[in-house]
């Protein structure tokens, strides 16, 4: 008798498919306000300057391919996926599993760091959507502290780094609106957290490495600093001409990272007359799949693991 399989519920922002998407894709972000045709507009230029649509979800589709594999050695296992702000969404996703079919599901949101901004509106959203027929859960927790984590990241600085000589190492992550202390207090602590590991994994010293925060809302108000720019501009005057950028806040290549860090940041830095190098991002590197995996399985029941191999 073959056994139910276990449901991995990966979830994440999502990013638009065509150019009619992005209306109601940032009319889901900004929690219903359609965007004006001036933010419309630059949105578009900024995504034509990338190719016209970010690889993002591409990238996840890979990384599921992969996930599937790798943890099908070691059982049954199903990935569906939702996404925050496209089609299929969280509650159709997390409908496809509130049946009988499954013996478990685990709900993984794609990202290191956790915080109710920051990734409490995913799992609440499939939470608020689960109901009696869903079979018992887990939730992925932050591995923002993470061993294999932190290697992988200290491993791409490594290998950066040897292209220069003295540098500074600018640890970057998505900015928040500042409206909730507690919640950006946690996710700030993480950010630093990461970075602190990363650092001192690599003899760091802590005068040459800085946690930034970068692509805050176009719509205004206050967010999370310090901004990138002003970090480097602040520490470019002390005569530092060498940066690393490792965006240690994002897992894949997306808007954030080919736009905001590859052409608007590096335009700064050139307008400043220093070097800036980025880290490569994990995307479907077989040892953050292998990281994924053991996530999953950590939280699985360790008996349905077995009987589902």
């Amino acid at each position: 008798m073959i056994s139910k399989p276990i449901a991995v519920l990966l979830l994440s922002h999502g990013t638009p498919r065509s150019k009619e998407d992005f209306p109601q894709f940032l009319t889901s972000i900004a929690k219903g306000r359609k965007p004006s045709d001036n933010l419309l507009n630059e949105i578009i230029r900024r995504y034509n300057l990338i190719g016209g649509l970010s690889p993002l979800n591409d990238i996840i589709e890979k990384q599921i391919a992969c996930l599937a594999t790798s943890l099908n050695s070691d059982g049954h296992f199903e990935i569906v996926r939702g996404f925050k702000h496209i089609s299929p969404t969280i509650e159709d996703t997390v409908e496809l599993i509130t049946s009988t079919k499954y013996s478990f599901v685990v709900i993984l949101v794609m990202t290191s760091y956790h915080s109710r901004l920051s990734t409490g509106e995913y799992i609440e959203r499939a939470l608020n959507t689960i109901d009696e027929n869903t079979p018992n859960y887990a939730v992925v927790q932050s591995f923002h502290d993470n061993s294999n984590f932190v290697n992988l990241l200290a491993n791409r600085i490594q290998h950066t780094s040897k292209r220069l000589s003295d540098y500074h190492v600018l640890f970057s992550t998505h900015s928040l609106p500042v409206t909730q202390l507690d919640d950006n207090e946690q996710y700030q602590s993480q950010h630093l957290k990461t970075s602190s590991l990363v650092a001192t994994q690599l003899g760091i010293h802590s005068h040459n490495w800085t946690s930034v925060y970068q692509s805050a809302g176009l719509r205004g108000g206050k967010w999370l600093g310090p901004d990138i720019k002003i970090a480097l501009n602040d520490i470019s005057k002390n005569g530092c001409k060498n940066f690393i950028i490792c965006p240690c806040g994002f897992l894949s290549d997306n808007a954030e990272i080919l736009f905001d860090i590859d052409i608007d940041v590096k335009s700064f830095a050139d307008e400043l007359g220093v070097n800036l190098i980025r880290t490569e991002s994990l995307n479907d590197d077989p040892q953050f799949i292998e990281l994924l995996k053991n996530l999953i399985l950590e939280v699985c029941p360790k008996e349905l693991v077995h009987e589902t191999n």
